[in-house]
């Protein structure tokens, strides 16, 4: 019997008579615009996996805001104004796929216009075999840094 977790091809075949596709016009396929119930959970459907997303921590360094996601820095604001989605560091495979992250020994300094974040990476997939360690930090001088070093 599968599991509720197992959202694997051929599930997809099995229960929604195949697998989703997003037309090249960014509009949804038929099936989905139908408003056709799947009973998936929402997070299978938003994000591929039924896992908990990752927590979001609100980080200021002066006029910057931005927001600490395991290891990544995402909307990053000027004032008002989102200057960057998204900063992030891939390892990736022959074949151009991520190797995905295993975060270790996260350490955080919170304040109110400052922060500090040191943590250990891992990347294990197949041949690669990739350890860094992060370092993000921000202070009221509207600087942000952020620094890897690879062994």
């Amino acid at each position: 019997m599968q599991s509720s977790r197992d959202y694997t091809r051929r599930h997809f075949i099995r229960t929604l008579g195949g697998l989703p596709v997003i037309a090249a016009t960014n509009r949804l396929s038929p099936f989905w615009a139908r408003g056709e119930k799947v009973g998936l959970p929402k997070r299978v459907l938003f994000y591929g996996l039924d896992e908990p997303l990752p927590k979001q921590i609100p980080l200021r360094a002066g006029p910057l805001s931005l927001i600490y996601e395991a290891g990544d820095l995402r909307y990053i604001r000027l004032n008002d104004r989102e200057i960057l989605r998204r900063v992030y560091v891939a390892i990736r495979d022959r074949n151009w796929g991520t190797v995905l992250p295993r975060l270790a020994h996260v350490k955080m300094e919170i304040a109110r216009q400052s922060f500090r974040i040191s943590y250990d990476v891992e990347n294990q997939q197949g041949e690669i075999d990739f350890f860094w360690k992060g370092t993000i930090a921000g202070d009221a001088e509207r600087s942000c840094r952020q620094c890897q070093t690879a062994r």
